[in-house]
């Protein structure tokens, strides 16, 4: 083993004096490199400044890129969780509406809803605060106006009183104010990606 071990040392090294020996006839061989001495010490920082600017500039930006992806998404989702919020309040006007009766429970259900979609709200609000302060204020204000626009409608209207009994023009329009807060959810989730 230990004979076999030398005649491979001794290869190896017979292989790279070859290997040293045809190198060197190869680059004598080549033409001679030969460098300006009248080079500007601005230029050669233009040149370094250049070869920076294309090394880590793709880099930065895409870094960027990337981190503002995860808060658009982190983002979305906050708004995706505020419309499967607000599908409970839907599920509950459909079970009244197929009832023909709309219980009490059923309507504290639905102002408990609102409230955590009020703190969902809020949460979404200090986020995208954090992240994009310029365009925050706009796009709070009028998710804060629909969701008071829907909230308003239900709590607000003759379905809180003892008296209402459900029927289906009530149906149709609870469908349209909720369609038209569902529809503002979606593309505010497309706004926050063209942030």
């Amino acid at each position: 083993m230990k004979k076999r071990y030398i005649l491979l040392i001794s290869a190896l090294v017979l292989i790279s004096f070859v290997l040293g020996v045809l190198l060197s006839r190869i680059v004598r061989d080549f033409p001679l490199i030969t460098f300006n001495h009248e080079i500007k010490i601005f230029e050669v920082l233009t040149f370094i400044l250049t070869l920076l600017i294309g090394i880590l500039f793709p880099f930065l930006i895409k870094k960027w890129i990337e981190d503002n992806r995860s808060i658009k998404s982190c983002l979305a989702d906050e708004i995706k969780a505020i419309l499967l919020t607000s599908l409970k309040i839907k599920a509950i006007i459909e079970k009244a509406s197929a009832n023909n009766n709309i219980l009490a429970t059923d309507k504290d259900e639905i102002n408990f809803i609102f409230h955590e979609m009020e703190m969902q709200i809020a949460s979404f609000q200090d986020q995208i605060a954090i992240s994009f302060k310029n365009e925050s204020q706009a796009i709070s204000n009028e998710l804060k106006k629909k969701f008071h626009e829907y909230k308003d409608y239900l709590t607000g209207g003759e379905m809180m009183t003892s008296t209402f009994t459900i029927d289906q023009k009530f149906v149709r329009a609870h469908v349209t104010h909720y369609s038209l807060f569902e529809r503002h959810l979606k593309s505010l989730t497309h706004k926050i990606y063209h942030l």
